[in-house]
């Protein structure tokens, strides 16, 4: 086991901020051209949003009349009933429009329908 005083931890932890402290003066000396940059595109992109700005068009839905009352009389009030109701069916555009195709790749996909219309 190594024992270390709190003096000497102090220390280490000193000279690691220290250190910590020059990288990051060294990195700004070193590549602060890029920050400026970056700030310079930044306020040119803020310029070009104001000069082409559009108005936003503020939607406003229509309130929702539909009701999920009264829950049914089951063991869980979950799921199932709410299907039920018309208003509440997925398919409001009706069937699905792309039937399923076989696992074929592409290239005979114009074969099958041709024997798909055949049989």
């Amino acid at each position: 086991m190594v024992f270390t005083s709190p003096v000497a931890l102090d220390s280490l932890r000193r000279s690691s901020n220290k250190k910590v402290d020059d990288q990051a003066f060294e990195w700004y000396n070193k590549y602060h051209w890029i920050v400026d940059e970056i700030r310079k595109y930044q306020d040119e992109v803020k310029r070009i949003e104001k000069e082409y700005a559009v108005k936003k068009k503020i939607v406003v839905r229509p309130r929702d009349n539909r009701t999920v009352r009264p829950f049914p009389e089951t063991t869980n009030q979950m799921y199932g009933w709410l299907v039920q109701k018309p208003e509440f069916k997925l398919e409001k555009y009706g069937p699905d429009l792309h039937p399923k195709r076989p696992f074929l790749p592409p290239d005979y996909w114009d074969e099958y329908e041709d024997n798909k219309n055949t049989m």
